[in-house]
């Protein structure tokens, strides 16, 4: 006879034990929230919320004559033993699965050469779920609209996703019950716009156009040249040369102005193969007269291990402070690393910051930040180029990978009365995920342009329209979503 449990963590229920019969909720307990009025009779109604859910399973052991009682529980303890809620799956309900873990004590009785007793499942996430769907928004100017369909007996939060191929000062994605609203409205009469970050540099590394030969590296000297595979900057053949301690590949990059309040950052990658390779990749802030006035950097200069450090300075080599020099939390927190380095200056205030990118969830997960206040104004001089690096050094094995994909530099603006800056840019990514109410622009949290009466999205059972408020403005949206059933 058939296991009433398909599967438990991807697994089959195991051929030793028979699952005589399981117990479900029909639905899980339910707490109804209210709320007392002062001389009204009775209470006001507010919500109505899920309790968790369980599944107990009255089960039997049959033991082989060559085997234990207690050799078989010990395999049964494997196939359930897990420290956090794993899929579960009825077999009369193939196609649902719950997220389930088994928390309390499973005590077997024995019986001659068998045991009896129940596992309890609990659901801490009471819903069950079937198949994920994605649907590619299709809206356009005459019908802004896509729909979708949710084939759960249940409402289900999407995850949406999408680029902007232009600056907008204001943006909504709305569901038939439901808006999420950033930014605010443009009145010609009344706001004039002024993009209080316009981007001086934006390069994705994919040519040389722009680009012109570093000339100094800090503590070493140029050598060599960068090649491109259209993505991204590396040592050309991987190929750093000779030099006495740091050598390598430099090249600058003019803004086109002198400013004063910036932020500058580039994306890179700088992952070991062995512990003894050293390496550094950095990105050195010049003035008008080719000086260096800051800097950010990647430095791994130990033998022991794979230990990158992140530093930031303002000024120059000789002369500058540098106000982050760490390792973060482990000496290896940013081993394999790929992310961004940022440094900022704002009046006289400087600020560093580097952050890992986790491909998997596409967003910042690991960083690394530091500021500091330059209260004499030594370091204040104009910026008007960005400088990248990648070096090894001395004899030393290189750091196996290191690269360069993206260099942005963008001024900072002071708000005027009655101007409206962007929400958002070209190229920026945004990511909502309706179902953790978690917003991510460029794989940060972003709530500061959320309007305070905006929802989060939820899709009822069957058809829902899902709509922005300007078409051309996006690429590339796609919506995510799993059923959900009761």
């Amino acid at each position: 006879m058939a296991s009433e449990i398909k599967s438990y963590a991807g697994v089959e229920t195991p051929s030793f034990l028979i699952v005589e019969r399981v117990t479900p909720q029909t639905l899980p307990p339910a707490r109804v929230n209210s709320m007392n009025i002062p001389m009204k009779n009775g209470e006001m109604f507010l919500n109505k919320t899920l309790g968790i859910r369980t599944f107990v399973a009255d089960v039997a052991i049959k033991v082989p004559k060559d085997r234990t009682l207690l050799e078989m529980m010990d395999d049964l303890a494997d196939w359930l033993d897990y420290d956090e809620p794993q899929k579960f799956i009825l077999r009369d309900k193939p196609n649902i699965y719950y997220m389930a873990i088994v928390e309390s004590s499973t005590d077997i009785e024995r019986f001659s050469s068998s045991g009896k007793g129940q596992i309890t499942f609990v659901c801490y996430d009471p819903h069950g779920y079937g198949a994920d769907k994605q649907y590619v928004y299709e809206g356009n100017q005459e019908d802004p609209t896509t729909m979708v369909n949710n084939e759960g007996n249940k409402e289900t939060a999407p995850i949406m996703s999408m680029r902007f191929v232009k600056d907008v000062t204001d943006f909504a994605v709305t569901t038939d019950n439901n808006m999420l609203y950033f930014g605010e409205p443009f009145d010609e009469e009344v706001n004039v716009i002024k993009d209080l970050k316009p981007k001086h540099v934006y390069r994705e590394m994919d040519s040389f156009d722009g680009w012109t030969s570093g000339v100094s590296v800090d503590g070493g000297s140029v050598v060599g040249e960068f090649e491109t595979n259209n993505r991204s900057f590396r040592q050309s053949g991987k190929d750093y040369g000779e030099g006495t301690k740091w050598h390598g590949a430099s090249m600058i990059h003019s803004i086109g102005a002198e400013i004063q309040d910036f932020t500058a950052h580039v994306h890179i990658g700088f992952r070991a193969t062995n512990k003894d390779q050293k390496g550094r990749v950095e990105l050195y802030l010049l003035d008008i007269d080719g000086n260096k006035i800051g800097k950010v950097a990647l430095v791994d200069n130990y033998t022991s291990g794979d230990f990158p450090k992140f530093e930031a300075r303002a000024g120059s080599y000789q002369e500058g402070h540098y106000f982050v020099n760490d390792f973060g939390r482990t000496k290896d927190y940013f081993s394999q690393f790929y992310g961004r380095m940022e440094i900022s200056r704002k009046g006289n205030e400087w600020e560093a910051s580097i952050r890992y990118w986790d491909s998997d969830k596409e967003r910042y997960t690991k960083k690394l930040e530091g500021s500091w206040i330059d209260q004499s104004d030594t370091y204040s001089k104009g910026l008007a180029a960005v400088q990248i690096h990648i070096g090894a050094y001395d004899d030393r094995a290189p750091t196996d990978d290191m690269f360069i994909w993206r260099t942005t530099v963008w001024e900072h603006l002071t708000f005027e009365e009655n101007s409206i800056d962007f929400v958002f840019r070209v190229d920026d990514d945004l990511i909502i995920d309706n179902d953790k109410g978690e917003i991510y622009l460029n794989g940060e949290e972003f709530y500061d342009r959320l309007y305070p009466s905006s929802t989060f999205l939820m899709l009822d059972k069957g058809l829902n329209g899902i709509a922005v408020s300007d078409t051309d403005a996006i690429t590339d949206c796609v919506i995510n979503f799993k059923e959900r059933w009761k």
